[in-house]
């Protein structure tokens, strides 16, 4: 069952977040958000490290970033003033670092099995192996920004990708992720 993908739906219960993330986790599936919640399940799950999901996304785009200059890029749903969060060392497995209310800056690597979130954008000057979740709270202008591409996961304002999902031509390369028109692309 390994990188299968699984939902659970809550309907209006309260659920806690942070016991099902340990046993999804002790399971060894990779918790990556919440779908479709009430405001308050949606709260709890951002506290406990969970992107939020967006339901009826469109087909992902590989085709890495066909720019209209008639086309704009949806307004932000939050924007962030605060200074940008930055760790001055490799991000280990088990790890995971979150970047309330801003950016990320990585100086080094981050491991698989590691989980790196922010609220803004999130640069990596190393190799991301692990989980990257830009644009925590739902800022659609979010960025990932690594040196290294060879992510468990990539997700910007909800909208996420698996490593199988992203193209060979991506892997081990300098990138850029980013949502254009409700959808996912990788620049090199």
């Amino acid at each position: 069952m390994s990188r299968a993908r699984c939902s659970r739906s809550g309907g209006s219960q309260s659920v806690d977040f942070n016991q099902l993330r340990r046993i999804v986790e002790q399971q060894q599936l990779i918790p990556v958000g919440v779908l479709s919640s009430s405001e308050q399940q949606q709260g709890a799950a951002r506290e406990a490290g969970l992107a939020l999901i967006k339901s009826g996304k469109p087909p992902l785009d590989d085709k890495g970033g066909d720019k209209q200059a008639d086309k704009k890029r949806k307004a932000p749903v939050a924007q962030s003033d605060a200074c940008a969060q930055v760790i001055r060392q490799n991000v280990r497995s088990g790890q995971q670092v979150y970047a309330k209310g801003g950016d990320l800056v990585v100086m080094g690597s981050v491991s698989p099995g590691a989980e790196i979130l922010a609220d803004g954008n999130i640069h990596i000057y190393g190799a991301l192996r692990g989980r990257a979740l830009a644009g925590a709270a739902g800022d659609t202008a979010a960025m990932i920004f690594c040196h290294n591409l060879q992510a468990e996961l990539i997700a910007v304002a909800g909208n996420f990708r698996l490593s199988d999902d992203i193209h060979q031509r991506y892997l081990k390369q300098r990138v850029a992720v980013h949502l254009s028109d409700g959808k996912m692309l990788i620049d090199l």
